[in-house]
């Protein structure tokens, strides 16, 4: 089994991360995020047209935390998340 070595981050760097769902509560992943010992960065969520349940569940619980940001297309449009992850970009 490998272990991770750690390295030192340099001072200013900013992390983003792109992540495209659709009609997932992603809160596992965003709570991982989140429980990160290095918190300069920004999580920007796509998720992938229409279907509010699941986004607006997860929005609640993240939209206090300033590092997340939540954008949703106008319409599914069917593609595995590229263009989510695209439109992240």
């Amino acid at each position: 089994m490998r272990y991770w070595k750690t390295r030192p981050v340099p001072a200013g760097t900013h992390v983003g991360i792109v992540v495209a769902t659709y009609n997932q509560p992603l809160l596992v992943t965003l709570g991982s995020l989140q429980a990160q010992t290095f918190s300069d960065f920004t999580c920007l969520v796509v998720h992938d047209g229409p279907g509010k349940e699941h986004f607006e569940r997860t929005l609640k619980v993240f939209q206090d935390d300033h590092r997340f940001e939540f954008l949703e297309t106008e319409s599914r449009e069917k593609v595995f998340g590229h263009s989510c992850r695209r439109r992240g970009f």
